[in-house]
């Protein structure tokens, strides 16, 4: 009966950011903070638990995502398919795997930042209007590189945060 659990918390924090009351005797204040962990805990475990589990929900997506960095890449054309923004639209649910898959997220950094707040900055579950975006840029050489950003916040999947097309 977890999901019922995670429905109330789900539901707790839906309230909390529509600024819609919390239940009778129930503050954000008093329990906010042990739910969200909760629930993130629970995210991590139901979305990115084994590395299987983490190809599984994230393998199809990042192999679309990375046919189109190809083609853009490997084309003598300007825009190798003419478009210049590729947006996918999806749910916690669709992130949180792909935030594991580049080991931005796991049920470890959670936990610490439950104990010790922003000890991992970019380990943040996703909540209401997340996003990531693949940034590909191109220098006056020719030479392309790649970001992530995670909320709009650049976060670091190679050593120098951008990374070269091989990498």
């Amino acid at each position: 009966y977890w999901w019922v659990l995670y429905d109330l918390i789900d539901t707790m924090i839906a309230n909390y950011y529509a600024g819609k009351p919390m239940p009778k005797n129930v503050s954000w204040e008093t329990y906010g903070k042990n739910l969200t962990v909760l629930l993130d805990l629970m995210d991590a475990i139901g979305y990115a638990g084994t590395q299987r589990e983490i190809q599984l929900f994230s393998t199809a997506l990042l192999n679309n995502i990375n046919s189109i960095i190809t083609q853009e890449t490997t084309s003598k054309r300007k825009h190798a398919l003419n478009y210049t923004l590729y947006l996918y639209s999806g749910h916690d649910t669709t992130i949180h795997p792909i935030l594991a898959a580049f080991n931005i997220i796991n049920g470890s950094c959670i936990w610490q930042n439950y104990l010790t707040p922003n000890s991992y900055p970019n380990c943040v579950s996703p909540r209401f209007a997340s996003n990531i975006e693949f940034v590909l840029d191109k220098d006056s050489l020719g030479n392309y590189s790649i970001k992530l950003l995670y909320n709009s916040n650049q976060v670091p999947i190679c050593s120098t945060g951008t990374c070269s097309i091989d990498d």
